[in-house]
């Protein structure tokens, strides 16, 4: 099933969630009705570049203001976005720099049913650094300044 975008606005999705709670389901589902959801990697419908950096942020630091610049200047089109678990952690660093319409797209599962799914490779508390993470981020793009 196809979904025709009828607003013609600029518009950024980004996914979030922790690994196995439907991101991949929704950024497909994007990319298969005009959103370009970037270079994919694998089957999990990740944008590899957005992945990679992100892996420097969290491992080093905001120090990458004009890697993020380039990279989102770069992917940017009309309708456009990205999946990356790891933006759960980092997606304060990018929110500066999109001036178009954001729609964060959040995914949450139960706990139990992703440890279950990752056959003891994660633990609970990883799940839990995951979702607050994304819950003190949306509760910050949701308070006007």
């Amino acid at each position: 099933m196809t979904i025709k975008i009828k607003n013609q606005e600029e518009k950024t999705y980004i996914v979030m969630g922790s690994p196995n709670s439907a991101t991949s389901f929704i950024s497909k589902c994007l990319n298969n009705n005009g959103v370009k959801m970037g270079n994919m990697y694998k089957d999990f419908y990740e944008d590899y570049d957005f992945s990679n950096l992100n892996k420097l942020i969290i491992r080093n630091g905001n120090i990458y203001k004009d890697k993020i610049q380039e990279l989102i200047k770069r992917k940017k089109s009309k309708f456009w976005g990205w999946k990356d678990p790891r933006t759960a952690f980092t997606i304060e660093e990018y929110l500066p720099h999109l001036d178009n319409d954001v729609y964060l797209i959040c995914c949450f599962r139960k706990p139990a049913k992703i440890l279950k799914s990752w056959k003891g490779r994660y633990s609970k508390e990883l799940i839990d650094s995951y979702n607050r993470a994304i819950i003190k981020a949306v509760k910050r793009f949701c308070i006007l300044k």
